[in-house]
Parts: C-alpha cells; structure tokens; sequence
C-alpha cells in the first residue's frame, strides 16, 4: 500500500473516530491565544476531555484576564481529566502572565503579520509550548501547509507508515499534508494526537507496532486502538500509585519531622525540676533568719530588767 493510500484509509477511520467526539470546525479555536491554549489542553489529556475543559474554562471564566488572575486551584478545577491538571494549570496561568507582561495585553493576534520564522521564535523560549502549537497556529492562522506532528506522534506515523523513515519532522509534516491535499487536517491531526498518547504514555522509546495493511485496515485499526487505550490505562495506574506512594513518603517523612522536635519540650522538665529547690530554699532561709530576730528580742528584754533594777537601787 502506497503512503497516500495508508494516510486516506487512517484518515477514513479517524473521520468516524473524531466526529463521534464531537467535532466541528465551527467550533474550533480562532485566535492564536486560544489555538494555543486549546491544543495544550489536548496534550494534556484525550480529544474529548479538552473539549469539556475548554467549553468549561469558557463558562466559568468571563474572559481570559479572569483565568490569568484567578488561583491555580480555581482553574485546575475545570480540568478533570488531565494527567496532570495542576501542572496544566500552573502552565495556563504562567503563559497568560507571560502574555500580558510582554505585550500589555492578551491578545497574539500580531503574530498574524509575523513570519514563519518569527512566529517559532516567539513561542520557542515560552516553557511548556510544544513546537506543535506553534505549528498549529501557522496552519490556522496563516496556512502554513503541514499536519503538526509531536516527537510521540511522528514516531507513531512513522511505525503506521503514513510518513517516510527518512526527512525531518517538517519534512514529515508537509508530506502528510501534500497527502491530504490539505483535507481534515485537523481532524487527522487531532486523531494522531490521541493515539500517540496511548500508545506513548511514557516516551516512544521501544514503541513496537506494525505498519498499515494494505487490506482490513478498521479492524486493525480498531484493535490497534483497544491496546493503545489498554496500555495507557495501565500507565495511568502507574502514575496514580506512584504518585500515592509519594504522598505516603511525605506524610512519613514529615511524622519522623515532628517526632524529633517532641522531646525538646520534655528536655526542658528537669531544670524546672531543679529550680523547685531553689525557691523552697527561700522560706528555709526566712525561718533561720527567725530565730536571729526572737534571739535580738530577749537581749532588749534583758537589757530592760537590769535598767529597772539598776533605778530600783538608786531610788533606794
């Protein structure tokens, strides 16, 4: 089977994949800030949830500026089914800052009259956008020819045999779209997106699967898609109990914390104990001084009895 025989039947099987998702075009992200955002979210987690979580952010938030000075907590809280929803949406208001702190506002729409190059070198620095985005953007804004392929997804396309084994990745990209003779690219974009994060949950290394056939390609691809969902439900767990065990490791580490700092208050209790002497010591102090005081007492009584003697003997 010839590669634009292979990228047309994926793209059959996709077509059916994503409309059931819930496509449409009209619907699609227009502005740049909003491509790149929405295309993030879709790294993060499947086609559908990205979907729900940018309907959601648009519902709960009256524009982007409310996101941007919003906490992470409150916009983490429209992102269920992210695999790492807090990370996302750290990232989603670090980008926002980084937005209205260069450009005063949040509005990208310059990058429209950029050029190819300057639109990358925009984005390149900013941590967290993939190249994808930004490719992404060209296709979108200004018709820059290219299906926009991550490193999982290239590798994915590659083993399928949609793409040559040889080229580089913009090579690749402009390939699949020549293929397509720039129909549903996004759609298969979207597709590929998904698959690649099943099938690549931690990285393509290793990634082992067998080209398109050139006949029954569904039920290939059917299966091809239960394993991947299968694999990436098994990392899930990984992560989860991974992320469980950190949790126990902290809590352990701060309870052996807090056992260590509670004898200081004990150590103290004895030298309390030692000053109890001390004060006792005062009253046994008072009471010798006592006796010196009854002592002084009788010498004047003494002293007044042979004074009245003495004038007893005078008056004689």
């Amino acid at each position: 089977m010839k590669p634009a025989e292979r990228v047309r039947a994926f793209l059959d099987f996709a077509l059916k994949e994503i409309h059931h998702s819930a496509y449409t075009d009209a619907a699609y992200p227009s502005n740049v800030l909003d491509i790149v955002l929405f295309h993030k979210l879709h790294l993060s987690m499947s086609w559908k949830d990205a979907l729900k979580s940018y309907k959601q952010l648009g519902e709960e938030f009256v524009d982007w500026n409310e996101v941007r000075v919003s906490s992470v907590r409150e916009i983490q809280d429209q992102l269920r089914g992210a695999d790492r929803s807090l990370e996302l949406a750290v990232f989603i208001k670090d980008f926002l800052e980084i937005v209205q702190k260069e450009r005063h506002s949040l509005c990208l729409e310059f990058l429209e009259e950029s050029t190819l190059t300057e639109v990358r070198r925009f984005f390149r620095p900013v941590k967290g956008v993939d190249s994808a985005s930004a490719e992404l953007v060209l296709l979108r804004r200004k018709g820059h020819p290219v299906v926009p392929l991550t490193p999982d997804m290239e590798a994915v396309a590659e083993h399928l045999g949609l793409v040559s084994k040889t080229g580089t990745r913009d090579q690749r990209q402009k390939q699949l779209h020549d293929e397509l003779n720039g129909q549903q690219v996004l759609e298969l974009h979207h597709f590929l997106l998904d698959l690649s994060r099943q099938l690549c949950p931690d990285g393509a290394d290793g990634l082992k699967i067998p080209p398109l056939p050139s006949r029954d390609v569904g039920p290939f691809l059917n299966d091809l898609v239960k394993k991947a969902e299968a694999r990436a439900a098994k990392a899930e767990a990984r992560r989860v109990a991974q992320d469980l065990k950190k949790a126990a490791a902290e809590e352990k580490k701060e309870a052996a914390a807090k056992a260590t700092k509670a004898p200081a208050p004990q150590a103290k209790a004895p030298a309390a104990k030692k000053s109890a002497p001390a004060e006792k010591a005062k009253p046994a102090a008072s009471k010798k001084k006592a006796p010196t005081a009854k002592g002084g007492s009788k010498a004047a009584e003494s002293k007044a009895s042979a004074a009245k003697k003495v004038r007893k003997r005078t008056s004689g």
